[in-house]
C-alpha cells in the first residue's frame, strides 16, 4: 500500500498536529501519533460514558477537516456507533440495513434515489411538539471524521433538541425513540434498519505468527457435513453474538449421542463391577436405569452431562488451559466474575477440573440464550438479550465456544 495519498507533507502535518494537540489538551482529550508501517496517523480518545473510546485517523488529510469542526463538544454513546453533544443537544447514530435488506433497497424505498446517486439526497425530517426533531439522511461532517466505519453513503439518525440528562438517560432515550421509529420504517417500507453496534476490534496474540508461505497439506481427514456447516454458519454470524454462540454450541451438541455413550458405558461398568451390586435388588436396578437415561436424541444423560462428556472426550485439558492463557486479556476475563455468568474458571490452579468448569459455563450461557431448563435440577436462568450489556461481554466466550467446536470437529473426523 502506498501512503502518499494519505499524507499532508511534513510541515503541514506538524502544524496541523500541533494545533490539534493544543485543542485536545484544553478539552482534556487524549491524542497521540501512531506509526502504521512507516506512515504516521493519529488516535483520539473521546469520552464514552464513564470511559473513553479511541478513534484512529489514518488519513492525514482528515486532520484539517477535524480542526474545522467543534469535535471537542462530542462524546460517544456506549455500545453504539453514535455521538452526542450535550452542548448542542444533538445525537447522531449510524444505521445499517439488516440481513435481507440491501443498501440499494434502502436508498430506493426511503429516499427514492439509486445507490450510485446516493452521495446527495434529501433527508427525511420529522418534527415533534416536544421540541425534539428527527432526521434520517447522510452522515454529518463531524460524524464522518470521528467514526472509522463511516463511508460517503452512510445513513444516520439525527436527533436535534435532546435535553442534557446525562449519558445513561440520553442513551436510553435514543434506544427507545430509535427503536420505535425504525420499527415504523420497517412496517411502512419493508426495509429493516438497525442501530449500528460498536464493535471493539481485538487483535489476537497469534495474528502475526502465521508462517509464509502457508504450510498446507493435502487433506487426509473428512468432517461430518452437518456440524461443519454449522461451524461455517457461526463464522459468518459476526456481529450477532447470541446466534454465533448457539451455532458453535450446536457443533458440539451434534456429537452428544456419540460421546455420551462412552460416559454411559463407563458408569455401567463401575456399577456392574462393584462387589455389592445385586441384579435381584430393585435399588441396584434403579441405579442402572439412572446411569443409562436416554434422551429423545438418543444421547445418554441430561444435556449438562452430555456436554461434559463430549468436552472430556474431545478436548485435552492442557490444550484448553493453553488456549485460555494464550492471551492476557482473555485469561483475565475468564479468571474474574462478570455479569454474564455466575462463576469463573480456575485457569492457574493445578488439579482443578477445568473441563468441567468450562462445561458448566458453556451450559449456563446456552440456557440464558434459549431460556429453557433441561431437567428439574436446573434453576431459572435470566434471559440474555441480543443488545444487552451482557451480550457485549460475550466476545471471549464466543472464542471459547469456537475453540471447543474446532476440537470436537477434529476429534469426530475420520480418514478421507
Amino acid at each position: 500500500m502506498s501512503w502518499d495519498e494519505f499524507s499532508l507533507g511534513v510541515e503541514e502535518f506538524t502544524r496541523s498536529f500541533d494545533a490539534l494537540c493544543e485543542r485536545c489538551n484544553a478539552a482534556k482529550i487524549g491524542v497521540k501519533q501512531v506509526d502504521y508501517n512507516g506512515h504516521v496517523g493519529i488516535v483520539l480518545s473521546l469520552r464514552c460514558g464513564r470511559d473513553t473510546r479511541d478513534v484512529e485517523i489514518i488519513d492525514q488529510n482528515e486532520i484539517p477537516k477535524l480542526l474545522a469542526l467543534p469535535f471537542e463538544e462530542f462524546s460517544y454513546l456506549s455500545g453504539l456507533e453514535a455521538i452526542w453533544s450535550s452542548q448542542g443537544h444533538y445525537i447522531e447514530l449510524l444505521l445499517q440495513p439488516a440481513a435481507g435488506s440491501s443498501p440499494a433497497e434502502m436508498f430506493s424505498k426511503l429516499f427514492g434515489v439509486a445507490w450510485r446517486d446516493a452521495y446527495e439526497l434529501e433527508p427525511i425530517k420529522i418534527n415533534s411538539e416536544g421540541g425534539v426533531n428527527v432526521e434520517i439522511g447522510l452522515a454529518s461532517d463531524v460524524f464522518r471524521v470521528i467514526n472509522e466505519v463511516v463511508s460517503p453513503r452512510s445513513i444516520t439518525l439525527k436527533l436535534h433538541g435532546v435535553p442534557d440528562k446525562g449519558h445513561d438517560l440520553v442513551l436510553d432515550y435514543l434506544k427507545k425513540l430509535g427503536g420505535a421509529l425504525l420499527f415504523q420504517v420497517e412496517l411502512i417500507t419493508g426495509v429493516a434498519l438497525l442501530m449500528r453496534r460498536h464493535r471493539v476490534r481485538r487483535r489476537r496474540k497469534n495474528d502475526d505468527k502465521v508462517q509464509m508461505p502457508l504450510d498446507l497439506k493435502f487433506p487426509d481427514r473428512e468432517f461430518d457435513d452437518a456440524p461443519l456447516s454449522l461451524y461455517w454458519y457461526a463464522r459468518s454470524a459476526a456481529g450477532m453474538p447470541l446466534l454465533q454462540y448457539l451455532a458453535y454450541y450446536q457443533v458440539v451438541e451434534y456429537y452428544f449421542p456419540l460421546y455420551s455413550q462412552y460416559e454411559a458405558h463407563k458408569r455401567l461398568k463401575q456399577i456392574l463391577k462393584h462387589p455389592t451390586f445385586r441384579a435381584e435388588r430393585d435399588a441396584d436396578v434403579s441405579r442402572l436405569l439412572s446411569a443409562i437415561q436416554v434422551s429423545r436424541s438418543g444421547s445418554f444423560g441430561d444435556e449438562r452431562a452430555q456436554l461434559k462428556a463430549t468436552i472430556e472426550q474431545c478436548v485435552d485439558e492442557k490444550d484448553l488451559r493453553d488456549f485460555l492463557s494464550a492471551d492476557d486479556d482473555r485469561k483475565n476475563f475468564f479468571s474474574e466474575k462478570t455479569k454474564l455468568v455466575s462463576g469463573k474458571l480456575s485457569i492457574d490452579r493445578a488439579g482443578s477440573e477445568l473441563r468441567n468448569e468450562v462445561a458448566l459455563r458453556v451450559y449456563e450461557i446456552r440456557c440464558k440464550i434459549v431460556h429453557t431448563k433441561s431437567d428439574s435440577r436446573d434453576g431459572d436462568f435470566e434471559l440474555l438479550l441480543p443488545f444487552s450489556k451482557e451480550a457485549d461481554l460475550m466476545h471471549y466466550d464466543i472464542e471459547l465456544a469456537q475453540f471447543l467446536a474446532q476440537q470436537v470437529l477434529v476429534a469426530g473426523s475420520r480418514s478421507l
